[in-house]
């Protein structure tokens, strides 16, 4: 018997890897396998919250950010974008006094080092294999620019190369 598991176990993880290919998460709102929601707070900023489930790569993830970001850029009028995690207290202290959006416009400009995802990894135990299972995603403000001053991204140029890409995963 013990022979026999330890046979079948390649073939019950490779059925069990194409079952669940389907799982990983599409570029879409928040849904029961991720995705983003989000909400315009200014007309020059908004804020993104993404997910991707523990069958999505952390890369998706931040493609999907990087192409929501980019349509929400283009949707308000703007061709620039640049990407800040909402985790920072000092966003936190510039919006309770009102002065989120000159605050995150002032950071940007100084430093803008890519979209930092948060990675959490859950291990999943049984007796033939140990399983780790990473979850990728985090919230970011997106402050943008018009015309080609300021922001670190291109936004139409985003689309042409992420649209395509996400469209076939």
């Amino acid at each position: 018997m013990e022979r026999l598991g330890t046979k079948l176990l390649p073939a019950i993880i490779f059925s069990f890897s194409i079952a669940v290919s389907g799982c990983a998460t599409k570029y879409q709102e928040t849904g029961l396998t991720g995705g983003f929601t989000d909400k315009m707070i200014d007309q020059n900023t908004g804020i993104i919250v993404i997910s991707g489930n523990g069958f999505t790569s952390e890369e998706k993830v931040r493609s999907m950010l990087m192409l929501r970001a980019s349509e929400m850029t283009v949707q308000n009028g703007h061709q620039r974008f640049s990407l800040l995690t909402i985790e920072d207290q000092a966003a936190l202290d510039a919006q309770k006094a009102g002065k989120l959006p000159a605050y995150l416009r002032e950071k940007a400009a100084r430093e803008n080092f890519g979209p930092k995802l948060t990675t959490t990894t859950t291990t999943v135990f049984s007796t033939y294999a140990t399983l780790p299972i990473n979850k990728s995603g985090g919230g970011f403000f997106v402050v943008m620019y018009k015309g080609n001053q300021g922001g670190a991204y291109e936004a139409g140029q985003l689309i042409a190369e992420l649209k395509p890409k996400l469209a076939n995963n």
